[in-house]
């Protein structure tokens, strides 16, 4: 078992967890949401000293929360974040 909290990179409480279609990484949390390309992803392992580099997608791109609650990826390269104010949808090629 192995965990990953702020120290390698994962911030606030993780809420949902997803993994698109070309293997990245989506988490939401209670700070928005980290992305982590699939490249990185296949390097992930035990070792804990690592740090990954999250991507971070808060209020100031665009989120209208900051807590990110539930994620759905959508047909055409869409993801729908579901938070305390409701569900936004974003292009991902654009976030």
């Amino acid at each position: 078992f192995v965990q990953y909290g702020p120290k390698q990179g994962v911030s606030g409480v993780v809420t949902d967890i997803l993994q698109d279609e070309k293997g990245n990484l989506w988490l939401g949390s209670y700070d928005g949401i980290l992305f982590l390309d699939s490249k990185q992803i296949s390097s992930i392992s035990t070792n804990v000293e690592k740090t990954l580099n999250f991507k971070t997608i808060t209020q100031k791109n665009g989120l209208v929360d900051r807590h990110a609650y539930q994620l759905l990826m959508l047909p055409e390269g869409k993801l729908a974040v579901g938070s305390p104010k409701g569900i936004q949808v974003f292009d991902v090629p654009n976030l």
